[in-house]
């Protein structure tokens, strides 16, 4: 099998399931992409060819246009990258808390079963969490809720089985702020403070962070949705 087959074969296997709530199969983006009122949502096919092996999972970005006008002026990220930046990273593994979350196959009959373990996973968590998961507030809630770590390493397992967004530092740190600032979160304040002397050692976190809390400081009140 070649990898454009490979992906192909999955998107097939899904689509059925992803089609009514919106998602179309891109294959530019190599997954599924559905548009939403406040930005874009994609479940990404991660796919890795080791000839005739493949390995792949599946991936969710979300990305709120208000979220990124603000962190794109503070992240450094060149501007010709700021129309594809991504507000939140979700791995397979928060859904299914340690259990299988990479396939490795060889050939039609082992992917079809990997596409069929897959399928309850995505009916039943990844739908649901993507449709509850649409706005700033939403993501304000989730990001900012106590039960959420939003100083995790994105390397670790336990990260990506405990974060709801599995973005690198310091810019995982920086939504949470931008999200708490534009859904009016009257926990800004505290999660600022905490921000700061978590990275108060790391200079080029820190040189990040700064300005940006100074600007959602400085700002008036700009909640979005």
């Amino acid at each position: 099998m070649e990898k454009t087959e490979v992906r192909d074969r999955i998107g097939a296997g899904l689509i059925d399931l992803l089609k009514p709530h919106g998602f179309r199969f891109n294959k530019a983006e190599y997954g599924f992409v559905r548009r939403i009122p406040a930005g874009k949502q994609t479940i990404g096919i991660p796919l890795v060819a080791h000839n005739p092996v493949f390995d792949f999972g599946l991936v969710l970005t979300t990305r709120l246009d208000a979220v990124q006008d603000i962190l794109n002026q503070f992240t450094g990220s060149p501007p010709r990258y700021h129309s594809i930046t991504v507000t939140a990273i979700t791995q397979l593994d928060w859904f299914t808390k340690g259990e299988r979350t990479k396939w490795r196959i060889q050939n039609e009959v082992e992917l079809d079963a990997a596409i069929a373990a897959l399928r309850p996973i995505v009916s039943d968590s990844i739908v649901p969490f993507l449709d509850a998961h649409k706005d700033v507030s939403e993501w304000d809630a989730a990001v900012n809720s106590p039960s959420n770590d939003i100083f995790g390493g994105s390397n670790r397992l336990s990260d990506r089985t405990a974060s709801v967004d599995n973005s690198n530092q310091p810019y995982r740190c920086m939504t949470a702020l931008v999200l708490a600032k534009l859904a009016d979160n009257p926990e800004f304040e505290t999660i600022a403070a905490i921000s700061l002397e978590f990275f108060k050692n790391a200079s080029h976190p820190l040189g990040l962070l700064t300005p940006l809390v100074t600007h959602l400081r400085n700002s008036s009140t700009m909640r979005r949705k």
